[in-house]
């Protein structure tokens, strides 16, 4: 699924932004499961949303996390909680863990601009490290 065309206070990311977010949401995921079961549950969430998981995160949170919930129960809380946790600290994402899930459960307009802005500016900042180390 493309990202959808946005509204006039909608905010969308570049491509070479989207692709660099889905390495930060995959690595994220990975430490959390580790390869196996990331890959694992990568397989189940693409069968149940017939789309590119991670698009869906980005685009309809609420939706991933219904499926996430099919799958994990509870424990998909804990779940989105520790994704949070691992893009606040290790990506300076700057939204609260607590905003995080609020937005994969409510889908909230602003939640979600707040963080699309927010992982906007940890790529620059990733971009902007690895242009120092060369």
């Amino acid at each position: 699924m493309a990202f959808k065309e946005a509204g006039p206070n909608d905010m969308t990311l570049e491509s070479s932004t989207i692709s660099m977010v889905r390495r930060m949401i995959e690595s994220a995921f990975e430490a959390i499961l580790g390869p196996n079961a990331h890959r694992v549950l990568m397989y189940h969430l693409s069968q149940r949303l017939n789309d590119e998981p991670y698009d869906i995160l980005l685009e309809e949170p609420p939706r991933f996390y219904a499926v996430l919930k099919e799958i994990f129960g509870l424990g998909a809380d804990t779940l989105i909680l520790n994704l949070g946790d691992i893009l606040i600290l290790k990506y300076r994402v700057n939204i609260s863990r607590d905003q995080f899930l609020k937005l994969m459960h409510d889908g909230n307009g602003e939640e979600k601009q707040i963080l699309l802005r927010s992982l906007e500016q940890a790529t620059r900042l990733i971009a902007h490290h690895r242009l120092l180390e060369k």
